[in-house]
This record gives structure tokens, sequence and C-alpha cells, in this order.
């Protein structure tokens, strides 16, 4: 988790609902990719969710000069920017 002024960054693997035990592993293990929610620190809505090609390593999350960076299980780096105007 990361907290910004406007938003709580929260990223893992799929959530798990109801699949069976495999199916449930794969996703813990990160065979189906990861997921980055960002949350309001007010209220804690919802929002924006991204797709993650992997999930994150343990503390593999920063914000630093506007951007978000997540670093992945597979080695990879994603960097986040928020647009003017949004």
């Amino acid at each position: 988790m990361v907290l910004t002024g406007d938003a709580l960054f929260v990223a893992g693997p799929p959530a798990v609902r109801n699949e069976n035990t495999e199916d449930a592993l794969r996703r813990w293990q990160g065979d189906e990719g990861g997921v980055l929610w960002a949350l309001s620190p007010e209220t804690g809505a919802k929002l924006a969710e991204f797709e993650l090609p992997a999930p994150p390593v343990f503390d593999g999350m920063a914000v630093a000069g506007g951007r978000l960076y997540v670093a992945l299980t597979d080695g990879s780096i994603v960097c986040l920017e928020q647009q003017h105007g949004e």
C-alpha cells in the first residue's frame, strides 16, 4: 500500500472468490497477473482499477515526483503518472 494526498494505492494478486482450490492457488501465485486499486482515503471508495501483468513484490510500491512505481514479480516495473486535469 502507498498513501498519497489523493489516493490510497493497493496492489496484489486478483481476488479469490468461490474458485476451486486449484484456480485459487493459481491466482494467488500470480499466474493470472495482478491488480492495482486506487481508493479514496476519506471514504474508501474505489477510484480506479488497473490490471497488472504480474502481482507486485512485497513492499514494491513507491511514489516520487508525482509518479507511482510498482515492482512486479516478473522483474518488470510499472510507472503510472496522473494526467493533468484529472
